[in-house]
């Protein structure tokens, strides 16, 4: 049965992988009383991490879609130095001084976005081997985190703020992925945003920029 996505849904494109699989596709709206996210993702091509989304076609159903919170993790360099793409959350301007205009849907589809982008770089290079863990460290930190966002994305958002309270990577239930054994986790983290920053422009270009 093929997966048809609704008319009325608005659609957000994610480039493709590092790895070299297909790009995704988002699109989010509203039908009746039903919100639609369709996501198409083919099998990475590369060697490494395991599949972040599903290997076919998936359409999920969000009869009341909850309030997105904002991704802003209080490190705002749109505002702060007029960046096209902001450093901590990863939104572009546009979507920072819209993002309370956005419906629900478009804030979701933003969210997607980042999620996607964040999970697959994360993955590549760390493999998390005790989500439960890593999930409970958050709540000891009294760190906000989204339980239907990836364990990879949550990570992401614990190493950018609190790296200096973690002592090792073993206590949050956290590994290296092989090919990055040895590295400082300092410098994988600014190798991880500067991946995420060329993704994010590319994103903006080919959308925003005029």
């Amino acid at each position: 049965m093929g997966l048809k996505v609704a008319e009325n849904c608005r659609a957000f494109y994610v480039m493709g992988g590092l790895d070299g699989s297909v790009g995704r596709f988002f699109a989010t709206g509203r039908t009746g009383t039903f919100s639609c996210i369709f996501s198409d993702s083919g099998p990475p091509t590369g060697g490494g991490a395991a599949p972040i989304w599903p290997a076919t076609p998936t359409l999920h159903y969000n009869v009341d879609m909850k309030p997105v919170r904002t991704p802003c993790i209080g490190v705002c360099s749109t505002t702060s130095f007029g960046d096209r793409i902001c450093r901590g959350c990863k939104r572009s301007n546009v979507e920072v001084i819209n993002w309370n205009r956005y419906s629900e849907a478009e804030k979701q589809a933003v969210q997607a976005r980042i999620n996607q982008l964040t999970s697959q770089i994360m993955a590549d290079k760390f493999r998390i081997v005790a989500p439960t863990l890593l999930e409970q460290v958050l709540q000891d930190f009294r760190i906000f985190y989204d339980p239907d966002l990836s364990p990879y994305f949550w990570l992401h958002q614990l190493l950018q703020k609190h790296l200096y309270r973690i002592g090792s990577l073993a206590e949050i239930g956290v590994d290296v992925q092989p090919a990055f054994r040895g590295q400082d986790v300092r410098d994988m983290l600014l190798l991880i945003n500067e991946q995420l920053q060329v993704l994010s422009e590319a994103h903006y270009e080919r959308y925003h920029a005029r």
